[in-house]
């Protein structure tokens, strides 16, 4: 429901474009569809180019196995327009994996591309409001037209409502309503988490071990 309350300002062909994405790429996350989406995406040029009866076969083909889930999200909209995204929930930012003898402390971040209006004021307000955490990421070389609140109006010049977004983000830093920390900064303080201990005394006392993070006793 938030992802289709973004687009709402789309032309209806970049409406379609982007809910089918969103629908088989976030909402179900599943490798076989993905790869059925990126089929049908490549076919459907292709058919454009060449015409050819080849081509429109595995258009239909791809066709025919993002149809049905997309449609259970069309006619079962009332019961799923609220539910998270499986990938989203109970995720943690950051994943201890250790490839041969090495151990890699991998992270997962949110795109960002419209930074006029996610980075708006009452977004910026809400964030900190529900103490929300995040490590964004964003592509300085997008040229993509349907990409809309670009940091960049041109080569030279950011855009002004982007800027005016940033200084108020700056000024919520300045004013230690947010952290903004480095990745080294965010991983330690991360590790504090995951080295807290938290023990039970005679099924009443509760005691927390190895904390270096502030926390609060409850009664």
């Amino acid at each position: 429901k938030s992802f289709w309350k973004g687009i709402r300002n789309k032309s209806l062909k970049q409406k379609i474009s982007l809910f089918i994405k969103n629908a088989i790429v976030h909402y179900y996350a599943d490798e076989n569809l993905i790869r059925n989406y990126t089929q049908l995406a490549s076919g459907f040029k292709k058919i454009i180019k060449t015409k050819a009866p080849k081509d429109l076969y595995k258009f239909i083909k791809a066709s025919s196995k993002v149809i049905v889930p997309l449609a259970k999200i069309i006619f079962g909209w009332k019961k799923i327009k609220n539910t998270v995204y499986p990938n989203a929930k109970y995720s943690p930012v950051f994943f201890e994996h250790t490839i041969g003898q090495e151990q890699f402390i991998i992270f997962q971040t949110l795109e960002l591309l419209d930074f006029k209006n996610a980075l708006d004021k009452p977004s910026i307000d809400k964030f900190i409001a529900e103490n929300g955490l995040f490590i964004g990421h964003t592509y300085f070389a997008v040229p993509l037209k349907y990409h809309d609140g670009k940091i960049f109006d041109n080569q030279e010049t950011i855009n002004p409502i982007v800027e005016s977004n940033f200084c108020y983000i700056a000024q919520k830093i300045e004013n230690n309503q947010i952290w903004n920390p480095t990745l080294v900064e965010f991983v330690a303080a991360w590790k504090d988490f995951t080295s807290t201990k938290i023990g039970v005394i005679n099924h009443d006392f509760v005691i927390i071990q190895n904390n270096n993070l502030p926390f609060r006793k409850i009664t």
